[in-house]
């Protein structure tokens, strides 16, 4: 294909934990030999696989994007949830993802998700690209409710908190009732004047692991997987689709596909790995960050600690290595709380501490 016709945006990895078994290098591999340009990882509420996605990425000769499949709580209805997707631009993007997902983790779990509540995304967004979600976010569940001033109102919202970087998610993976939610996501884009993009749920490689993945997905929920009542969230189609399986699926929304290539050119974050980055703490009288501890532990560390146990001021090398024996034993004991079991040990490593010194002052 000489020219990209096709980016995927969703993709769950082996890093989603619950839902994912893509591997990362398997991921790349599969972009580079499909011609793709680019590659987004949007794992689960997670980027924990974004620094090895990243370096796989970039040695493959594909464009890493980075994102997240994020909970947005559903205030109306709280077990159920809706899905957003987060995709970032620049740095100032990663850093305000990484701020939400670890407010989602502190401050609002439900039922074991991190969910994001959209009052947050109210106190800024920038460097941040959304997709609605698809068929799991609040404008499907509206149309799918066939209450279009609803959804025509949340459009408006989200474009809003995204300006000019909200795009309405479309999908065709199988699941019951997605004509009707695309046909209906479409009217409403053109009403709004909102852009639509194509993506896929890529939850596994090959046709041939669905079964691998519904294992993974039925340990994770507590599901028996030859249960035939569990609840089926994926389908056999949820796999890494090449440009031309999209282009066919797509072939009537040819703006959708090429939309997936224009939001992955816009995305261009830039990691600097292998370089320490410490934070920033006051010194005193100009002193350099390295120099302080050091100072400060032979001004007072051992002289308080040995004054205070011998009380003297001039101590012996033999009074010395007593002391610090006698703390570090203290210290296990405490912390273990095995003191009238190391109380008698102490002591022995005491004698005999003091025994090896006075060998060692004496000289042959």
């Amino acid at each position: 294909m000489p020219n990209p016709a096709f980016v995927h945006l969703r993709l769950h990895s082996e890093y989603s934990i619950t839902d994912g078994i893509v591997r990362i290098d398997d991921a790349v591999a599969r972009a580079a030999a499909d011609g793709m340009p680019a590659l987004a990882i949007t794992d689960l509420a997670n980027v924990f696989g974004m620094v090895k996605f990243y370096k796989a990425a970039r040695s493959g000769g594909v464009k890493p994007v980075i994102g997240c499949d994020v909970w947005v709580t559903n205030e109306s209805e709280r077990d159920n949830p809706h899905r957003l997707l987060l995709l970032v631009q620049s740095r100032a993007g990663y850093l305000r993802l990484s701020e939400l997902l670890t407010r989602a983790w502190l401050e609002n779990q439900h039922r074991g998700r991190a969910e994001m509540r959209r009052s947050w995304l109210a106190e800024g967004a920038e460097g941040l690209i959304a997709l609605s979600g698809a068929m799991q976010g609040d404008i499907a569940s509206a149309l799918l409710q066939d209450n279009r001033e609803q959804a025509r109102r949340l459009a408006g919202e989200w474009a809003r908190l995204f300006p000019g970087r909200y795009y309405i998610e479309l999908q065709r993976a199988g699941a019951p009732q997605t004509e009707s939610y695309i046909e209906a996501a479409v009217r409403l884009a053109g009403e709004c004047s909102l852009p639509v993009v194509a993506t896929h749920p890529v939850q596994f490689l090959k046709p041939e692991d669905f079964t691998a993945h519904e294992a993974r997905v039925c340990i994770a929920e507590g599901h028996v997987l030859g249960d035939r009542r569990r609840p089926r969230a994926f389908t056999p189609k949820s796999y890494f689709l090449s440009q031309a399986e999209m282009a066919e699926a797509f072939a009537d929304l040819p703006e959708a596909l090429a939309n997936s290539v224009e939001i992955a050119r816009r995305c261009n974050l830039v990691l600097e790995l292998g370089k320490s980055r410490l934070p920033k703490f006051p010194t005193p009288g100009g002193l350099s960050l390295v120099h302080p501890w050091r100072a400060a532990r032979n001004r007072h560390s051992i002289r308080s600690s040995t004054n205070a146990m011998t009380g003297i001021d001039r101590v012996s090398p033999q009074a010395l290595a007593v002391a610090r024996l006698k703390a570090k034993m203290n210290l296990v004991a405490c912390s273990t709380g095995m003191s009238t079991i190391l109380a008698p040990c102490a002591k022995r490593a005491t004698r005999s501490a003091c025994r090896r010194n006075t060998d060692l002052r004496s000289g042959p």
